[in-house]
């Protein structure tokens, strides 16, 4: 049994939303640089002297719609407090 104050309780489920939180946003970091590493080949693929500009182009133009649509938003602290109320209502259900 642990000898823990409930303010130290709070504390250790706010600090578990936040790795949490951040996980996830971390799995959404890694998706956007993937995305951008696709633009990137993609911008290579274009400087390349056989190659048909139609695709390049259209291809280039998929891939910045994606990483546009990627960018993550770092959490709040209202992300934080919602998620550590989910993990101390999940607590008390028996």
């Amino acid at each position: 049994m642990s000898n823990k104050t409930p303010y130290e309780l709070r504390f250790d489920v706010l600090q578990m939303a936040r790795d949490l939180e951040m996980h996830q946003y971390e799995v959404l970091q890694s998706t956007f640089w993937s995305t951008f590493n696709e633009l990137e080949q993609a911008i290579a693929h274009m400087t390349d002297q056989h190659f048909d500009h139609r695709d390049a182009c259209a291809k280039a133009r998929e891939v910045a719609d994606k990483l546009i649509s990627a960018i993550p938003p770092m959490p709040t602290s209202h992300d934080i407090n919602r998620r550590a109320r989910e993990l101390y209502e999940f607590v008390e259900t028996k």
